[in-house]
């Protein structure tokens, strides 16, 4: 699989120059994404076992708010920074023509 992927890659940034640049920035994206989900999912548990003390919640609240609050937060960072990485590409591509 690694050489079918290393081989569109040369292919792509043949035809695409800027497409190196590309790939970065979505990796670091999906990166970003992924490191806001668990801190999403951390940070949102943490407070509710702060929160805990002072009113009582049901057991399928204490793993389901984290996870979906966590999830929210990680696609939209993914989503923005996805959006930046394509507009960042349009601009040198249009750039280079």
């Amino acid at each position: 699989m690694g050489h079918i992927q290393s081989q569109y890659a040369e292919t792509a940034t043949k035809k695409f120059p800027h497409y190196e640049t590309y790939a970065k920035c979505q990796s670091a994206a999906f990166v970003s994404g992924m490191i806001s989900l668990v801190c999403g999912v951390s940070g949102i548990y943490v407070a509710q076992e702060i929160f805990r003390k002072f009113q009582p919640m049901p057991t399928k609240a204490i793993l389901f708010a984290p996870v979906l609050g966590g999830s929210a937060l990680g696609y939209i960072v993914t989503k923005r920074k996805t959006k930046a990485c394509q507009n960042m590409w349009i601009a040198l591509e249009e750039k280079n023509e």
